[in-house]
Formats: C-alpha cells, sequence, structure tokens
C-alpha cells in the first residue's frame, strides 16, 4: 500500500512553539518582576531572595529544555515505518504492526492512537506542523478508522431509515449540515446577548430558553442525520454546540444577575425539567445511547439548562410584595479579585429564613460607604416559584433612608 510514498519529515509546529515559548518567558517575567526583583531589593542577603533566584533560574533553564526538546522534535515517515525523535526520545512503529489509526480527542488537544494487531496502542500528540500533508501520507500507508466508523454509520443510516440509495441520502445531508451551520453560529449570538445585554430582557430569556429546544426539532425531522456530537470524522452534522452554549450561557448568567436565598425549592422543579430534557435527548439522538461521554454532555446541559430556566421564570415573573430588612453589617470581607473582577462581599445578620449571618455580595460603591454595625438595606421576594431571592440596596443612613 505504500510501495512509492517517500520519505516525510514533519517538525515542531512554529506557532505551538511560539505560544509555549511566550507562556513560560510572560510567566517567568511576571515572577522575576514582582517576586525576585523586590526581595533582593529589601535583603539581598536572606535565603529566601536565593532560593527565589534559584526558582527563576530553574525555570529559564526549563525554558531552554522545551526550545531544544522543539528543535529537535521530528516524525520520520517512511514507506514501511514512522519514528517519532526528540531530545529526550526515539520512537519507531513499523506499519506491519498496525491495524489502523484513530484521532482522539482530549481536553483541547487531539492525539493519534495506532491500534496495533496485538491489542496495544501507540499514542503520540499531534505538534507538528503542516497536519493536513500528515493525514494525507497516514491515509496512503495505513487505515483511517475514523473514516471506517464514518462509512459504516452512513450506510447504516442509508440502510435502516429508508433512504434507499446515496442521491437520497446526500441531499439530505447538505440540507440538515447548513441549517444546523446556522442553528449552531446563531445560538453563538444569542449567549453573548443574553449575558452581556439582554435586552429587551424578556425576549432576550425566552429566545435563550426556547433555542436548545430548536435542536430536538433538528432531530426530529433529521432523524439519524442529525447527531447531538458528532465524532471527528463523521459525515452527518451535530447540534450540540447550540444547544450547550445558550444553555451554559443562561445558567451562568442568572446565578450572577440574582441572589438567592435558599437553593432547597429549586430541586424539584430542577429534576423535572432537566428529566424532560434529557429523555428527549435520549429518545431523539440516537448517538447519544450509544456514547458514554455524549450521555454525561447532555446530562450536564439539561442541569444548565433547568437552574437557568428556574432562576429566571422564578424571577420575571415574581408578583409578591417585597420583605423590607434593615441588616447590621458584621463583617466586611477583603475584595476578591477573579477573572470576572473584583467581587466586594459583606455579611449581615440573618434575614429571611435564615438563622446565620448571610454573606452578600454588594457593588463597589456600598461596598466604600459601609462599615461595621452600619445597617444594609436588602428586599426579599417570594419568587414565582418559591425560590426567595432579594436585592441589596445601600446602607442606611442615621435617619432610616
Amino acid at each position: 500500500m505504500g510501495d512509492g510514498v517517500q520519505s516525510r519529515v514533519f517538525r515542531f509546529s512554529p506557532v505551538l512553539f511560539l505560544i509555549f515559548t511566550s507562556l513560560f518567558v510572560g510567566v517567568l517575567s511576571i515572577i522575576t518582576t514582582f517576586l525576585v526583583v523586590p526581595a533582593f531589593e529589601a535583603d539581598s542577603g536572606s535565603a529566601s531572595s536565593i532560593a527565589k533566584l534559584v526558582g527563576v533560574c530553574v525555570g529559564f533553564l526549563l525554558v531552554l529544555v522545551f526550545v531544544i526538546y522543539a528543535a529537535t522534535y521530528k516524525i520520520i515517515v517512511t514507506a514501511d515505518s514512522l519514528v517519532v525523535k526528540s531530545l529526550f526520545s526515539r520512537r519507531e512503529l513499523f506499519f506491519e504492526e498496525v491495524k489502523g489509526f484513530k484521532v482522539v480527542r482530549t481536553n483541547n488537544s487531539n492525539d493519534l492512537h495506532f491500534i496495533l494487531k496485538s491489542k496495544k496502542k501507540f499514542k503520540m500528540a499531534l505538534f507538528m506542523q503542516n497536519k493536513k500533508g500528515f493525514y494525507q501520507v497516514l491515509n496512503d500507508l495505513l487505515v483511517n478508522l475514523d473514516l471506517v466508523d464514518a462509512v459504516e454509520e452512513y450506510v447504516e443510516v442509508e440502510a435502516n431509515d429508508g433512504h434507499n440509495t446515496d442521491e437520497e441520502l446526500q441531499p439530505l445531508i447538505r440540507k440538515a449540515d447548513k441549517l444546523a451551520t446556522i442553528y449552531k453560529v446563531l445560538a453563538i449570538g444569542i449567549s453573548i446577548w443574553v449575558v452581556f445585554k439582554p435586552v429587551p430582557y424578556s425576549l432576550a430569556i425566552w429566545v435563550t430558553i426556547l433555542w436548545p429546544l430548536g435542536g430536538f426539532l433538528l432531530a426530529a425531522f433529521f432523524p439519524r442525520v442529525i447527531k447531538f456530537n458528532s465524532e471527528k470524522a463523521s459525515l452527518f452534522p451535530s447540534v450540540y454546540i447550540g444547544m450547550t452554549f445558550p444553555s451554559l450561557a443562561l445558567a451562568l448568567s442568572s446565578l450572577f444577575r440574582f441572589s438567592i436565598l435558599s437553593f432547597k425549592n429549586i430541586i424539584a422543579p430542577l429534576v423535572i425539567v432537566a428529566g424532560i430534557m434529557l429523555i428527549l435527548y435520549f429518545v431523539l439522538f440516537a448517538d447519544i445511547r450509544k456514547s458514554a461521554g455524549s450521555m454525561l454532555l447532555a446530562f450536564a446541559v439539561s442541569i444548565f439548562f433547568g437552574l437557568g430556566v428556574i432562576l429566571n421564570l422564578n424571577a420575571m415573573y415574581d408578583k409578591s410584595e417585597p420583605d423590607l430588612y434593615q441588616c447590621e453589617i458584621l463583617k466586611k470581607h477583603d475584595v476578591q479579585v477573579s477573572k470576572r473582577g473584583p467581587s466586594y462581599n459583606l455579611s449581615v445578620a440573618p434575614f429571611g429564613s435564615k438563622s446565620e449571618p448571610v454573606k452578600v455580595q454588594v457593588s463597589k460603591k456600598v461596598y466604600s460607604s459601609a462599615e461595621v454595625s452600619d445597617k444594609l438595606s436588602i428586599s426579599l421576594k417570594k419568587g414565582f416559584l418559591n425560590v426567595p431571592w432579594y436585592r441589596v440596596g445601600g446602607v442606611v443612613s442615621e435617619d432610616g433612608e
């Protein structure tokens, strides 16, 4: 199969090299600037300063090792074997031992798995440049098991779902792929809308709630052609992005937007909503029933969707009169800084159903003016779905305003 294939050499990707070295050097620069230099300025003879200097030297040594590793890393493909060489190792795989290869997704990257006739695996990370050329060479030499699985799946759908010929199934796939692409692109836009500027609010929420349900409609109109989470080489389109992004955006934005006093009453409606979603996933997407990973993803998305739906409907349609409290400030917490920015928190005396002090998040303006023993205004509402939530006002002045 590979007699006419000449030897090819593939080296470390320049893009990955720049990314990794930039991260290494950036971290070391921060350590040097904020830890080592101030320490030596304060006391150049301290053991602590020397230890920090040694740490930075070790870090730069690791950068140097990585640079040498990237420079020496190469993959040599011949008609008979594949050799992976680097500073640390040399591994060779003879093609006569190989049944085929698959690309396996691991977290944020892809690994190449060679399935051997001895039922073992030969694994390698895809660090090389010109991946397209590398795959083309492998496809000339070995069996691509991803494509084999995709073709088997295609034949199965063609035979079992009333599509008697390739001419009937191909137009259906193209139409489904076009609709799935539009569905996914709009889902990303809707997710950004509901997180950053949900105006008008009720419209943004209802569009975000209904959008994941559109994935079920696509699956119903294109049974077994539309997948939930297709494999890399699948010939069929998937809709998991279009269903996952709005569900996550709805849940996370509502958790940041509403302060919930107690989550106890949310369990029952959450089980109902998430349960219905999971049943729909299981019934309408055949690929979920074949993959534990896809089933786990569907379960997680169902939970997030249910949480977002409940918290938003609970607040949007809450017509209850608020109970007003003036709670004594018991503690002023240090400012917490995260990726979302600074967070300002106070602990106040119990209110509503609480018997212990409650930690509440406030604005920077309220935090700056608040002092321990001051009174903080809080309005508590019952919630449309009986999930109590509250809003924090400002510090109450001496005249009660």
